[in-house]
């Protein structure tokens, strides 16, 4: 069902959710200068981070798709 759901940024955000395993906060709070699109890799700076330690986020194939195509909707990441 979430893969017909018609609204972009929801579905895309809902399934990088899952993928991720990540706090909703800190998806929605994501900001683009974080991703490394040549190490495949989102760092998160602790300041970001409930437990206020550096967090990095290894991405997938899918995941870097999932980031790609909400790049192309929005250079921030709002949802």
């Amino acid at each position: 069902m979430l893969l017909e759901y018609h609204g972009d940024t929801t579905r895309l955000a809902l399934e990088f959710l899952a993928l991720s395993a990540l706090r909703p906060g800190n998806i929605r709070n994501m900001k683009w200068e974080w991703v490394d699109w040549d190490e495949g890799v989102v760092v998160f700076p602790a300041a970001a981070m409930k437990a206020k330690s550096e967090f990095r986020l290894p991405l997938t194939k899918r995941i870097l798709e999932i980031l790609q195509e909400m790049r192309k909707i929005t250079n921030h990441w709002s949802i």
